[in-house]
């Protein structure tokens, strides 16, 4: 029902685009599929697990690329005694150069950040023709312990078949 300018600026749309519109908009499809039903387990139940609290996650700007950004959701009462909602975003203070990409559980691309045309010379468009993650990062599933941990792990990435980065004429 509301947005302010810092609002509408972070995620790249005017303010008309986003009022009377629903927040899902502004998630990737992995988190905004959810939202109604997030929403609707809050009011049936009036549990504040996680609500109140300030959680990491991304957000979708209106180019759809993605970015991480830290979201908290407020319920609260107006002077008509009905139950509204205020979202509250704020993006990391220090940019930090990472190239993002949120996978499905089928193993397909859901949502990448604009930093992959950067640091992996490929636009979204080119990723989510990718059938699976695999053919990006071919090791990624054998690898999978040393990624899940605080240190992570360095994989080789093969640039997608039809890209100008590849060589026809060689394997990639």
């Amino acid at each position: 029902t509301g947005v302010n300018s810092a609002c509408s600026s972070i995620f790249g749309y005017s303010k008309s685009e986003l009022i009377n519109r629903n927040v899902n908009i502004l998630l990737p499809q992995i988190f905004s599929k959810h939202w109604d039903q997030f929403l609707e387990n809050f009011l049936s139940t009036g549990e504040l697990k996680y609500m109140n609290k300030e959680k990491s996650m991304f957000g979708r700007y209106k180019n759809n690329y993605i970015f991480p950004i830290f979201m908290n959701i407020k319920p609260i009462q107006n002077s008509y005694q009905m139950l509204n909602f205020v979202a509250t975003f704020r993006r990391e203070k220090y940019f930090k150069n990472q190239a993002y990409l949120l996978v499905n559980p089928d193993t397909s691309v859901d949502s990448v950040s604009a930093a992959c045309i950067r640091m992996m010379k490929c636009d979204s468009k080119m990723i989510m023709k990718q059938e699976s993650i695999t053919q990006l990062f071919s090791d990624i599933f054998e690898r999978k312990d040393k990624y899940m941990t605080k240190t992570g792990a360095i994989t080789e990435f093969y640039y997608p078949y039809g890209s100008e980065y590849v060589d026809k004429d060689e394997p990639r």
